[in-house]
């Protein structure tokens, strides 16, 4: 729950939280990544497959967004 509002806090103001889209990739990575590692071992079942690429999905969304921001802000400072 502690992450969601992290999300919306996020949305508020990108540019001015840009910098907690890194820990918010990272949140992503550590439930998507033993995810398919454990799928592929066998020991969870493809429902949790499901959410664990949703999240990876997101970490990515999260990855392009935080580089976009990157171009924005550079764009602005000029």
């Amino acid at each position: 729950l502690a992450w969601q509002v992290v999300f919306l806090v996020i949305a508020q103001d990108v540019q001015r939280y840009r910098l907690l889209m890194l820990p918010a990739i990272l949140e992503k990575l550590v439930f998507g990544v033993p995810v398919l590692l454990l799928f592929n071992a066998g020991r969870v079942g493809a429902d949790v497959l499901l959410f664990g690429c949703i999240d990876l999905a997101l970490g990515v969304l999260f990855a392009l967004a935080f580089r976009a921001t990157r171009a924005a802000a550079a764009g602005a400072g000029a």
